[in-house]
C-alpha cells in the first residue's frame, strides 16, 4: 500500500481544485466522474478503474469511461452526483474521506461540464454492474499512461473541420476524449507528465 499513500500524499500536497462548478457556462449541463485508484495485482503498480460502456447505447457505444453521470436536481452537489452514479453504476458505497480532491473541470462537445473527482480504495469490494449502463470494468496500471507511445491524439473531422482529440493506448484499450483529458490533468497534477507535452518526467 506505500506506493498509493505515497501518490495519495503528493496529490494532496499540490493544490487541488474544488469541486464546484466553476467555469461552467450556464448552458452547460453539469455532471460528475469519479477516478478510483487502487492496488494493482503487480506489485508496485497502482491501477486506474475504468468502465466500457454497452455497444447497443445510443451515446458512446462501447467507449471507456469513468463511473459518473449527469447530475440530478436533488443532488447537493457535484461531489453527491459522483458518488451516487459511482454506486448505481458499479454498487460501491465510498465515504467522502476517500475523496482526494477534484481536477479542473472538462466543457464536453455534448454540452456537459464535467467535474473530475479523484479517490483511493485500498481493496476493491465485490462490484455489482449495471447492466444497462455498463459493459464491463477494465483496471490500466497508472504507469501505462505516461509510458512512451501511451499518448496518441486521434485525428477526427466535425462539422467539415479537422480536430485533434486526445487519446491513450493502454494495454490495448483505447481510452480517448473527455476520459483521456482527465487522465492527461490527472498526470499534470500528480506530476508524471509535463503540462506541455504527454512525456515521462520522472
Amino acid at each position: 500500500m506505500r506506493e498509493l499513500a505515497h501518490l495519495c500524499a503528493r496529490f494532496i500536497l499540490r493544490h487541488s481544485p474544488p469541486g464546484q462548478s466553476a467555469g461552467m457556462t450556464g448552458s452547460a449541463k453539469p455532471a460528475a466522474v469519479l477516478l478510483i485508484l487502487t492496488p494493482s495485482t503487480i506489485e508496485g503498480e497502482i491501477d486506474l478503474l475504468l468502465i466500457r460502456r454497452p455497444l447497443w447505447l445510443r451515446h458512446h457505444p462501447g467507449q471507456l469511461a469513468f463511473p459518473g453521470g449527469k447530475r440530478d436536481p436533488q443532488d447537493g452537489s457535484q461531489l453527491i452526483t459522483a458518488l451516487r452514479e459511482t454506486h448505481e453504476e458499479l454498487g460501491i458505497v465510498l465515504p467522502e474521506q476517500k475523496i482526494l480532491g477534484a481536477l479542473p473541470g472538462q466543457l464536453t462537445v455534448s454540452g456537459f461540464y464535467i467535474t473530475p473527482f479523484v479517490s483511493t480504495l485500498d481493496t476493491l469490494p465485490e462490484m455489482t454492474l449495471a447492466s444497462d449502463e455498463v459493459a464491463e470494468v477494465i483496471r490500466l496500471p497508472l504507469s501505462g499512461f505516461h509510458q512512451a507511445g501511451a499518448y496518441r491524439p486521434l485525428q477526427i473531422r466535425r462539422n467539415r473541420q479537422r480536430h485533434q482529440i486526445p487519446a491513450y493506448w493502454v494495454n490495448e484499450q483505447l481510452i480517448w476524449g473527455a476520459t483521456a483529458s482527465i487522465i492527461q490533468d490527472l498526470l499534470v497534477h500528480l506530476d508524471l507528465v509535463s503540462p506541455d507535452e504527454n512525456i515521462n518526467i520522472q
